[in-house]
């Protein structure tokens, strides 16, 4: 037997005598909801019915006897009091614990490949909400340009060691801990794998002759070889048909890392004899040793010789005059093997000529 303030248990007795056992059902259950310092999570204290012979639950599969239940995650809920079998339940309440203004933190990336031999540097990384100033760390043989930043957005700058190549390195970057007790600090890494840089050097600059087929192959192995001129390859071709000056680039690309190298061409006419105006001029032997000779006919004047490597650089420089005929000599002893051009300039007219050093 039950009424909507107790209910009835019946217990067997001798002789036909029933004993009835009368409990009250809890009164409906009142709670308190407090938020303790854990974002997302609450206490709530049962305020009313209290007593040894309740208990309670929140989730009404797990009761305890205690009226507390800490760490509560947000949600709702429901209280049920229990005494004996008897129970009752409250009106529905939230736990609602969370930070007003939370920190918050965002990297651009949170992996990348940095190369060897140069800074490592990320860019628009921001932080806000009730966050001030982030920190970073990281777990490399190098050092940060700069550990604390107190403006966003920020710039991660970090100074390579050669210890790091071909290592993972951690940066971890964590906010302050903002001002109110349900405020966290928020924390993000970033995972950097340092590759080794590819390596280029292409001749700084170089005299090459007009209508003559230029060829420049890279001898090393990349995983890309990209031409200003839009070709890709080892190997770089072109053939110029007027006096000019390029400029070509070419960038190697291994292990997601690129270098640019650049060499100047100097396009020029070059001649070995030359017969306009019944003048010749004749440069031997070709290749040549120790020595080069050179023989100037029907020509009368000034006129000046200049010696210059495939760099450009003017290695000699003489003023000569002659009557019809000239001839001397050279001394290359001292050079460089490699390719060289003398020029001979007359009446401001420039003759070059190719002359291979051995």
């Amino acid at each position: 037997m039950t009424s909507s303030e107790s209910c009835v248990t019946n217990s067997p007795a001798q002789s036909n005598t029933v004993a009835i056992t009368v409990i009250s059902v809890p009164v409906v259950p009142t709670v308190d909801v407090q938020c303790v310092g854990t974002y997302g999570a609450g206490v709530v204290t049962v305020t009313d019915p209290i007593g040894v012979e309740y208990t309670y639950s929140i989730d009404g599969i797990t009761y305890q006897s205690e009226p507390v239940f800490d760490d509560v995650a947000n949600g709702t809920y429901t209280l049920i009091v229990d005494n004996a079998g008897c129970t009752n339940q409250s009106a529905e309440f939230t736990v609602d614990c969370a930070c007003d203004n939370p920190a918050s933190l965002v990297l651009s990336s949170t992996t990348d490949i940095a190369c060897s031999d140069e800074d490592y540097v990320l860019s628009s990384n921001t932080f806000g909400g009730s966050a001030t100033e982030v920190s970073v760390t990281h777990n490399g043989y190098g050092a940060l340009e700069q550990s604390v930043f107190t403006t966003s957005p920020f710039e991660i700058v970090y100074i390579q060691d050669p210890a790091d190549l071909n290592t993972d390195i951690t940066f971890t970057v964590t906010t302050d801990d903002p001002p109110g007790d349900l405020c966290e600090p928020v924390s993000e890494q970033l995972i950097v794998t340092v590759n080794e840089s590819p390596v280029v050097e292409v001749v700084a600059d170089t005299i090459i002759c007009v209508n003559e087929q230029f060829t420049y192959t890279l001898t090393d192995t990349y995983d890309g070889v990209y031409w200003s001129d839009g070709t890709n390859g080892n190997t770089y071709s072109v053939l110029y048909n007027e006096v000019m000056i390029d400029t070509v680039t070419v960038t190697v690309e291994s292990n997601g890392c690129f270098v640019t190298d650049t060499m100047i061409l100097d396009i020029q006419i070059c001649d070995f004899i030359d017969m306009a105006n019944d003048m010749r001029i004749n440069l031997y032997p070709n290749p040549a040793k120790d020595v080069v000779h050179m023989e100037i006919f029907d020509y009368h004047g000034k006129f000046a010789v200049s010696l210059v490597n495939m760099q450009g650089q003017v290695i000699e420089n003489v003023e000569y005059t002659t009557d019809g005929e000239f001839n001397t000599s050279f001394d290359m002893q001292n050079l460089t093997p490699g390719l060289y051009l003398y020029r001979i300039e007359m009446n401001d007219k420039l003759h070059h000529f190719k002359i291979v050093k051995q």
